[in-house]
């Protein structure tokens, strides 16, 4: 064969049938291989989803019970403003709730909110009830850094008036508490000294009779029957007689961390221990059956924690909440650092019964049997830190769940009519 004529012949033929198809057909099997193993993926896991949503069981929803309502809907809270008239003089109903909201004294029954009064003097903190639901006080907040004097309104006829407890600069009134009788406030000031004074609200003139002054440090004070104020101090705690200003000590002892007086001002209960361990007490006001409260009594029951009692050796919180019958409290374990471990404490019973971990503040306080209600700051990345009022239940097993938030409000103070 010539040369001309191996150029003009046709190229060989292969002997593979797909050596003239595109690249997309030659990998055609694997892309659909790996297209039906991912279709096979899905189904598996549309069926796993489908069979785990249908064996989760429904969360309750909690029902609507007068005493405790969950709201899950932020109330809006109307501004204040100088245009805004003061109250009648007509007697409000008694039993809501009232707040500090922007230096003003608010008024609610958990649904509504109304402007109870405005301040010319912004209120600061410490607001609460007189024994009648007649008074209402707090300190004002003031230009030195502790609050030495006392606002009290006289909600049924909106006459306010300041008590100024020092004249010393650097004075503090450290903490004050309302007679059961008579509207009368006991006052724990410190300027040079330590001093425990009294001051008759319902009298024409509110002035400052003083009882006790001392170097030694007062750290609190409650007033207990009509002739009877308790205070703590650096001894222990001790009963003082209004009358012949004679001193009883109930409880000796330096490391008292805090007391509270019960609903019905016949118990305290105290703690001794530090922030790490704590055991909590409690004593009659007259100085009798002075108790401890066993971590771990007999009837011991830990609900749904899934801890074992052990958990419950770390001790006490120094601080409780009484439920208003003054029968029951709110505790809280040293459980982990930051959460505590909280249940109900049962005086009669002798029974324990816990609940789940949940942040107890100091000032926390029970209306009923099912919420609490506290201050809390809000913190968040965007805003700066502000105070919130937080209310939270019990009911149907809720577990103390937040059920209602009120921004910007603090110093929360309830009057309990049935205890007047």
């Amino acid at each position: 064969m010539d040369q001309t004529t191996a150029q003009n012949a046709p190229p060989p033929v292969s002997d593979s049938p797909y050596s003239s198809a595109s690249p997309l057909k030659k990998f055609l099997p694997v892309i659909m291989i790996i297209f039906f193993l991912g279709l096979v993926s899905f189904l598996l896991l549309f069926l796993r989803y489908r069979l785990s949503s249908n064996n989760t069981p429904n969360i309750p929803t909690p029902t609507l019970r007068p005493t405790a309502t969950p709201i899950n809907i932020a109330p809006t809270i109307p501004e204040a403003s100088p245009e805004i008239s003061s109250p009648s003089s007509a007697p409000k109903e008694v039993g809501n709730l009232v707040f500090i909201k922007d230096g003003d004294i608010y008024d609610s029954n958990f649904t509504n909110f109304s402007l109870l009064h405005k301040n010319t003097i912004p209120a600061g903190d410490k607001l609460s009830w007189d024994n009648s639901g007649n008074f209402l006080s707090w300190r004002p907040k003031q230009t030195q850094a502790t609050p030495s004097a006392l606002t009290i309104l006289n909600r049924n006829t909106d006459n306010v008036e300041t008590i100024k407890t020092s004249e010393v600069p650097t004075a503090e009134l450290i903490n004050y508490a309302w007679s059961g009788w008579e509207g009368k406030l006991a006052l724990l000031i410190h300027d040079q000294s330590y001093k425990i004074s009294i001051a008759n609200v319902s009298s024409k003139s509110a002035g400052l009779v003083n009882l006790v002054s001392r170097v030694e440090p007062i750290n609190d004070i409650i007033w207990s029957d009509q002739n009877t104020i308790i205070f703590l101090g650096s001894e222990g705690i001790v009963s003082l007689d209004v009358k012949s200003l004679s001193f009883k000590p109930l409880v000796g002892s330096n490391n008292i961390i805090n007391m509270i007086l019960s609903p019905d001002r016949k118990k305290i209960l105290y703690a001794i221990g530090d922030k790490s361990k704590s055991n909590l007490y409690i004593i009659n006001t007259d100085g009798t059956v002075n108790a401890i409260i066993s971590s771990q009594p007999e009837s011991l029951d830990m609900g749904t924690t899934g801890l074992t009692a052990e958990v419950l050796k770390k001790g006490f919180l120094p601080f409780a909440v009484w439920f208003p019958d003054s029968t029951k409290l709110l505790v809280g374990f040293h459980y982990l650092e930051g959460l505590p471990l909280v249940g109900i404490y049962d005086l009669k019973k002798n029974s324990l019964s816990m609940i789940a971990p949940f942040v107890l503040k100091k000032e926390d306080f029970m209306i009923d049997d099912y919420r609490l209600v506290g201050a809390r700051v809000r913190t968040s990345l965007s805003d700066a830190p502000n105070w919130q009022l937080s209310i939270f239940t019990l009911e149907d097993n809720s577990k103390l769940g937040l059920i209602r938030v009120i921004p910007g409000a603090s110093s929360p103070s309830f009057y309990f009519s049935d205890l007047q």
